[in-house]
């Protein structure tokens, strides 16, 4: 599969290795940056506050703040062009997204 690489206000935050596609989700393994983690509390806390609600019925996703954080993250393909998500979600070291 293909490695991705994210970035946030222009530096380096981590790369993923693509594990898996199953449209409109990708999963990857994440290798962050030193740069990526003061982001890490964040990604957690979304995560947690999801634990009941169905992502696929945009009503029910509970942003708490995470859209306008996230809108800071850019995903790069192995091309270099610029990958069009949302909802990505890392936990540990691994991550999971939807292509729009």
């Amino acid at each position: 599969m293909s490695v991705w690489t994210l970035n946030a206000a222009g530096e380096f935050r981590g790369t993923l290795n693509v594990t898996a596609v199953d449209r409109p989700w990708m999963f990857a393994a994440f290798h962050p940056a030193p740069a990526f983690e003061r982001w890490r509390p964040l990604f957690e806390a979304h995560l947690e506050s999801l634990n009941d609600v169905d992502l696929d019925v945009p009503e029910q996703r509970d942003r708490r703040g995470f859209d306008s954080a996230l809108q800071q993250f850019v995903l790069l393909a192995e091309t270099g062009s610029i990958v069009v998500y949302e909802d990505l979600h890392i936990r540990g070291d691994r991550a999971w997204w939807r292509l729009r």
